[in-house]
């Protein structure tokens, strides 16, 4: 045997040794991990917190906000004085005259004050009533988009762990392949970087979760360190309201719109009630504030609509990028079939199908990712007040 066969030998049992090494490192070492066994790591991270649901969520944020309750004491405040103007009304002021131009009398000055005064706190009783229940809508969007931040981050700490899994096989090929002389020094290097970034990356996405936590607990007037998971259905995929219709029905129904509506409507009423001659502000500084009331009005109005326009159009968009996300995961679960099969006959070594399942992985949580964003957007499109 000559000196160039004798190298080639020596090479073949270099790598046959490194093949043999490799598997005995994937098989028992760090296992491969499989798809679809998000649940199964799940419940490893929830195994010490509460079950809740998120109807008890939002019902406990509701009893425990303290906005809320100042609400409910300014609603009971506005009733009082409510009751008060009536009372005013069938007030009768002295019978003496006192002119107060041509037209009007005291009594009669007195009497439109008093009309003026029960309309004033009728508007004010509603105004109570649309800020309570902005607020009740604003606290369930804010529970709701909290815990689907909270899922959004389990889902990247679990699939950090698969990163941290991946490479943490890598940098033992890379090990092997340094000490059977196959690779460089420098190519190792490289891998232990990359293993210490996914341990980065790992911790990293658990301070993420524990700050998503912190803001919900927040909101439920709980300790910061409480853990809970709920159990709910997995997000609606029915078509968005139509856009024209869900316009009109929010235009008609915004608290916010509803309330610089009734500022215009008490302007008018202002108006026609004026008294000339009783230290008022001038008239037409009231016909200023009609018209400055109906210019809020309008201006809200057109802003509500832009927004609900370009929500819908972001929404439209998401589903044209799920699709093709979809097309993406399709191709590679027929890749990761194959791969699956080439190992059975030795093709492949068990690290080649691993890759391939972190990609599936990868695409399945961008696809619920984006499930995510459309879901909040979703609420904020069926009821905006509650988003502002």
């Amino acid at each position: 045997m000559n000196e160039r066969e004798g190298a080639i030998i020596m090479i073949r049992s270099k790598w046959l040794a490194l093949i043999v090494i490799v598997v005995f490192v994937l098989t028992n070492g760090s296992p491969v991990f499989a798809t679809n066994s998000e649940e199964e790591t799940v419940l490893e991270i929830q195994t010490d917190w509460e079950n809740r649901s998120l109807e008890d969520l939002i019902e406990r944020a509701k009893s425990r906000s303290l906005e809320l309750q100042r609400i409910n004491q300014q609603l009971k405040r506005s009733e009082i004085m409510r009751d008060q103007a009536g009372l005013n009304v069938g007030y009768t002021y002295a019978p003496e005259y006192h002119p107060l131009n041509p037209m009007y009398t005291i009594e009669e000055f007195i009497a439109k004050q008093a009309t003026l005064g029960v309309y004033a706190a009728d508007a004010q009783i509603n105004q109570v009533r649309r800020d309570r229940q902005q607020m009740e809508d604003r606290i369930e969007y804010q529970v709701i988009t909290a815990w689907i931040d909270i899922e959004e981050g389990v889902r990247k700490v679990l699939q950090e762990e698969k990163a941290l899994s991946l490479a943490e096989q890598e940098l033992a090929i890379a090990r092997v392949r340094q000490q059977q002389g196959i690779s460089s020094r420098y190519q190792l290097i490289q891998q232990e970087d990359a293993y210490e970034a996914a341990q980065n990356e790992l911790t990293k996405s658990k301070v993420e979760l524990d700050g998503k936590f912190i803001t919900l607990n927040g909101l439920l007037n709980e300790p910061v360190e409480s853990r809970y998971w709920v159990e709910r259905e997995a997000p609606s995929v029915e078509e968005l309201p139509n856009l024209t219709a869900q316009i009109a029905r929010v235009l008609n129904n915004d608290p916010l719109i509803k309330s610089l509506e009734s500022n215009v409507e008490l302007s008018e009423l202002s108006l026609r009630l004026y008294v000339y001659n009783q230290e008022q502000d001038p008239y037409s500084a009231k016909a200023i504030d009609l018209t400055t009331a109906s210019l809020n009005a309008g201006n809200m109005k057109r802003q509500t609509e832009n927004s609900l326009r370009e929500l819908y159009q972001s929404m439209e968009e998401m589903d044209k990028t799920a699709a093709e996300l979809e097309l993406q995961l399709k191709m590679a679960l027929d890749q990761l079939n194959v791969a699956k099969i080439n190992l059975e006959v030795g093709l492949v070594i068990p690290q080649d199908v691993a890759k391939i399942e972190f990609q599936v992985s990868e695409l399945e949580n961008a696809l619920k990712s984006l499930e995510s964003k459309k879901e909040k957007m979703s609420l904020a499109y069926l009821k905006p007040w509650a988003a502002r």
